[in-house]
Protein backbone atom coordinates (compact mmCIF):
# COMPACT_ATOMS: atom_id res chain seq x y z
CA UNK A 1 0.00 0.00 0.00
CA UNK A 2 6.70 8.37 -3.40
CA UNK A 3 5.84 12.36 -2.68
CA UNK A 4 6.83 15.23 -4.28
CA UNK A 5 9.60 17.50 -2.39
CA UNK A 6 7.31 19.06 -0.95
CA UNK A 7 5.87 16.26 0.49
CA UNK A 8 10.05 15.08 0.94
CA UNK A 9 9.21 13.86 4.84
CA UNK A 10 6.60 11.47 3.69
CA UNK A 11 8.09 9.52 0.48
CA UNK A 12 9.69 6.57 2.52
CA UNK A 13 6.61 5.60 5.23
CA UNK A 14 4.02 5.99 2.24
CA UNK A 15 6.10 4.14 -0.43
CA UNK A 16 6.58 1.16 2.54
CA UNK A 17 3.24 1.42 2.43
CA UNK A 18 2.46 0.99 -0.88
CA UNK A 19 5.16 -1.55 -1.42
CA UNK A 20 4.45 -4.11 1.66
CA UNK A 21 1.14 -3.31 3.29
CA UNK A 22 -1.02 -5.11 0.15
CA UNK A 23 -0.28 -2.59 -2.38
CA UNK A 24 0.00 -3.46 -5.86
CA UNK A 25 1.22 -5.66 -12.37
CA UNK A 26 0.07 -5.47 -15.56
CA UNK A 27 -2.18 -3.59 -17.43
CA UNK A 28 -5.01 -2.11 -16.30
CA UNK A 29 -8.28 -4.40 -16.18
CA UNK A 30 -11.11 -3.47 -18.21
CA UNK A 31 -14.61 -4.56 -18.79
CA UNK A 32 -16.32 -4.27 -21.71
CA UNK A 33 -14.29 -4.92 -24.57
CA UNK A 34 -11.49 -2.19 -25.05
CA UNK A 35 -13.96 0.37 -22.65
CA UNK A 36 -11.44 1.74 -19.62
CA UNK A 37 -13.55 2.80 -16.50
CA UNK A 38 -11.87 6.42 -16.31
CA UNK A 39 -13.59 6.98 -19.83
CA UNK A 40 -17.26 6.92 -17.05
CA UNK A 41 -16.89 9.86 -14.62
CA UNK A 42 -19.50 10.00 -12.07
CA UNK A 43 -20.19 13.56 -11.30
CA UNK A 44 -19.71 14.39 -7.67
CA UNK A 45 -22.56 13.66 -5.23
CA UNK A 46 -24.49 12.26 -8.21
CA UNK A 47 -24.01 8.27 -7.97
CA UNK A 48 -25.91 6.54 -10.88
CA UNK A 49 -28.39 3.53 -8.67
CA UNK A 50 -26.26 0.94 -9.82
CA UNK A 51 -23.15 2.52 -8.00
CA UNK A 52 -25.35 3.14 -5.06
CA UNK A 53 -26.52 -0.26 -4.72
CA UNK A 54 -22.91 -1.43 -5.21
CA UNK A 55 -22.00 0.42 -2.40
CA UNK A 56 -24.57 -0.39 -0.09
CA UNK A 57 -24.13 -4.09 -0.65
CA UNK A 58 -20.25 -3.95 -0.22
CA UNK A 59 -20.93 -2.13 3.04
CA UNK A 60 -23.50 -4.41 4.34
CA UNK A 61 -21.18 -7.22 4.36
CA UNK A 62 -19.12 -6.97 7.49
CA UNK A 63 -15.93 -9.10 7.11
CA UNK A 64 -14.02 -9.68 3.97
CA UNK A 65 -11.61 -12.72 4.16
CA UNK A 66 -9.42 -14.09 1.09
CA UNK A 67 -6.53 -15.47 -0.31
CA UNK A 68 -4.41 -12.90 -2.34
CA UNK A 69 -1.27 -12.89 -4.82
CA UNK A 70 0.03 -9.43 -5.19
CA UNK A 71 2.09 -8.81 -8.27
CA UNK A 72 4.23 -5.33 -7.69
CA UNK A 73 6.04 -3.83 -11.28
CA UNK A 74 8.78 -1.59 -9.97
CA UNK A 75 10.16 0.55 -12.57
CA UNK A 76 13.84 -0.08 -11.51
CA UNK A 77 13.42 -3.58 -11.77
CA UNK A 78 13.36 -5.82 -14.44
CA UNK A 79 11.03 -8.41 -12.82
CA UNK A 80 7.63 -7.90 -10.45
CA UNK A 81 7.66 -8.97 -6.87
CA UNK A 82 4.87 -11.18 -6.42
CA UNK A 83 3.67 -12.01 -3.05
CA UNK A 84 0.60 -14.49 -1.94
CA UNK A 85 -0.75 -14.66 1.63
CA UNK A 86 -4.27 -14.25 3.25
CA UNK A 87 -6.40 -10.93 4.23
CA UNK A 88 -8.89 -10.29 6.66
CA UNK A 89 -10.73 -6.94 6.25
CA UNK A 90 -13.24 -5.51 9.31
CA UNK A 91 -14.52 -1.97 8.70
CA UNK A 92 -14.50 -1.48 12.60
CA UNK A 93 -10.88 -2.49 12.77
CA UNK A 94 -8.92 -2.88 9.57
CA UNK A 95 -7.03 -4.73 7.23
CA UNK A 96 -4.77 -7.56 8.37
CA UNK A 97 -2.49 -8.66 6.05
CA UNK A 98 -0.17 -12.14 6.26
CA UNK A 99 2.08 -13.14 3.48
CA UNK A 100 2.93 -16.72 3.34
CA UNK A 101 5.24 -16.67 -0.08
CA UNK A 102 7.66 -16.01 -0.51
CA UNK A 103 8.37 -14.66 2.67
CA UNK A 104 6.29 -14.76 5.76
CA UNK A 105 5.15 -11.59 7.82
CA UNK A 106 2.41 -10.07 9.42
CA UNK A 107 1.09 -6.70 8.74
CA UNK A 108 -2.06 -4.79 10.25
CA UNK A 109 -3.14 -1.20 8.55
CA UNK A 110 -5.97 0.34 10.93
CA UNK A 111 -7.05 4.23 11.09
CA UNK A 112 -4.72 4.47 13.60
CA UNK A 113 -1.48 3.44 11.58
CA UNK A 114 0.14 0.54 9.73
CA UNK A 115 1.82 -2.37 11.84
CA UNK A 116 4.31 -5.56 11.99
CA UNK A 117 3.92 -8.20 14.44
CA UNK A 118 7.38 -8.48 15.79
CA UNK A 119 7.81 -10.94 18.42
CA UNK A 120 4.58 -11.08 18.78
CA UNK A 121 4.05 -7.55 19.48
CA UNK A 122 2.62 -4.96 16.88
CA UNK A 123 4.95 -2.31 16.32
CA UNK A 124 4.34 1.12 14.42
CA UNK A 125 6.23 1.28 11.23
CA UNK A 126 5.37 4.97 10.54
CA UNK A 127 8.09 6.95 12.15
CA UNK A 128 7.24 10.26 14.17
CA UNK A 129 6.49 12.96 12.53
CA UNK A 130 5.87 11.48 9.33
CA UNK A 131 3.07 13.65 8.82
CA UNK A 132 -0.72 13.94 7.48
CA UNK A 133 0.35 12.54 4.08
CA UNK A 134 0.57 8.88 5.42
CA UNK A 135 -2.56 8.83 7.33
CA UNK A 136 -4.64 10.03 4.21
CA UNK A 137 -3.13 6.90 2.21
CA UNK A 138 -4.25 4.60 4.76
CA UNK A 139 -7.88 6.17 5.56
CA UNK A 140 -7.36 5.66 1.56
CA UNK A 141 -6.68 2.31 1.42
CA UNK A 142 -9.23 1.90 4.58
CA UNK A 143 -12.09 3.04 2.34
CA UNK A 144 -11.42 0.96 -0.67
CA UNK A 145 -12.10 -2.34 0.99
CA UNK A 146 -15.36 -0.60 2.56
CA UNK A 147 -17.03 -0.31 -0.43
CA UNK A 148 -18.04 3.28 1.25
CA UNK A 149 -17.73 5.71 -2.27
CA UNK A 150 -19.38 8.53 -0.56
CA UNK A 151 -16.24 8.51 1.93
CA UNK A 152 -13.86 7.83 -1.32
CA UNK A 153 -15.58 10.58 -3.85
CA UNK A 154 -13.72 12.74 -0.57
CA UNK A 155 -10.41 11.93 -1.86
CA UNK A 156 -10.91 10.92 -5.57
CA UNK A 157 -12.57 11.44 -8.61
CA UNK A 158 -15.22 8.47 -9.54
CA UNK A 159 -15.92 6.56 -12.70
CA UNK A 160 -17.70 3.76 -12.74
CA UNK A 161 -18.40 1.02 -15.56
CA UNK A 162 -20.69 -2.15 -15.29
CA UNK A 163 -20.92 -5.32 -17.71
CA UNK A 164 -22.89 -7.06 -15.08
CA UNK A 165 -22.29 -9.40 -13.51
CA UNK A 166 -19.40 -7.46 -13.49
CA UNK A 167 -18.39 -3.79 -12.28
CA UNK A 168 -15.14 -1.55 -12.09
CA UNK A 169 -15.04 1.48 -10.13
CA UNK A 170 -12.18 4.01 -11.10
CA UNK A 171 -10.59 6.34 -8.55
CA UNK A 172 -8.57 9.26 -9.62
CA UNK A 173 -6.87 11.15 -6.78
CA UNK A 174 -7.78 14.63 -6.13
CA UNK A 175 -5.40 17.45 -3.98
CA UNK A 176 -1.84 15.96 -1.56
CA UNK A 177 -2.96 12.59 -2.33
CA UNK A 178 -2.27 12.91 -6.17
CA UNK A 179 1.74 13.36 -5.08
CA UNK A 180 1.66 9.44 -3.88
CA UNK A 181 -1.31 7.83 -5.89
CA UNK A 182 -2.18 8.83 -9.40
CA UNK A 183 -5.00 6.29 -9.63
CA UNK A 184 -6.60 3.07 -7.67
CA UNK A 185 -8.92 0.93 -9.98
CA UNK A 186 -11.33 -1.93 -7.93
CA UNK A 187 -13.35 -4.37 -9.78
CA UNK A 188 -15.29 -7.47 -9.08
CA UNK A 189 -18.90 -8.97 -9.44
CA UNK A 190 -22.46 -8.34 -8.36
CA UNK A 191 -23.78 -7.58 -5.41
CA UNK A 192 -20.65 -7.45 -3.33
CA UNK A 193 -17.77 -9.49 -4.69
CA UNK A 194 -14.68 -7.75 -4.64
CA UNK A 195 -12.18 -9.45 -7.36
CA UNK A 196 -9.26 -7.40 -8.19
CA UNK A 197 -7.61 -3.72 -6.70
CA UNK A 198 -4.58 -2.42 -9.01
CA UNK A 199 -2.78 0.91 -7.67
CA UNK A 200 -0.85 3.22 -10.03
CA UNK A 201 1.65 4.92 -8.32
CA UNK A 202 2.86 8.66 -9.35
CA UNK A 203 5.97 7.64 -9.82
CA UNK A 204 4.90 4.66 -12.18
CA UNK A 205 5.05 1.91 -10.58
CA UNK A 206 1.64 -0.30 -10.61
CA UNK A 207 0.39 -3.21 -8.29
CA UNK A 208 -2.46 -5.50 -8.58
CA UNK A 209 -4.15 -7.23 -5.94
CA UNK A 210 -5.77 -10.38 -6.73
CA UNK A 211 -8.51 -11.79 -4.69
CA UNK A 212 -9.77 -15.87 -4.62
CA UNK A 213 -11.93 -18.03 -2.27
CA UNK A 214 -13.10 -14.91 -1.11
CA UNK A 215 -16.06 -15.17 1.74
CA UNK A 216 -17.59 -11.97 2.41
CA UNK A 217 -19.88 -12.68 5.81
CA UNK A 218 -22.80 -10.11 7.51
CA UNK A 219 -21.11 -11.50 10.49
CA UNK A 220 -18.34 -9.57 13.10
CA UNK A 221 -14.73 -10.90 13.75
CA UNK A 222 -14.66 -13.87 15.80
CA UNK A 223 -12.42 -13.88 19.12
CA UNK A 224 -9.62 -15.26 17.32
CA UNK A 225 -10.24 -13.03 14.83
CA UNK A 226 -10.00 -9.80 17.11
CA UNK A 227 -6.87 -11.31 18.25
CA UNK A 228 -5.13 -10.56 14.98
CA UNK A 229 -5.36 -6.65 15.62
CA UNK A 230 -3.54 -6.89 19.15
Amino acid sequence: MAFAKACLAHRKPVRRLLHFGGLLLGFLPMVAGAQSVFDHPVPAGAFPPALKQLSKSLQDHRTLRSQFTQTKQIRILQHPLVTTGTLLFSPDHGVYWKTATPFEAEVVITPEGYFQRKNGQLVSQIPAGAGAGVQEYLNAFLLVFSGDFAKLDRLFALSFLQAPPSWTVGLTSKGSLAKAVKSIEISGKFPANLKRIVIREANGDLTRIELHDTESSTSRLSSAELRLFE
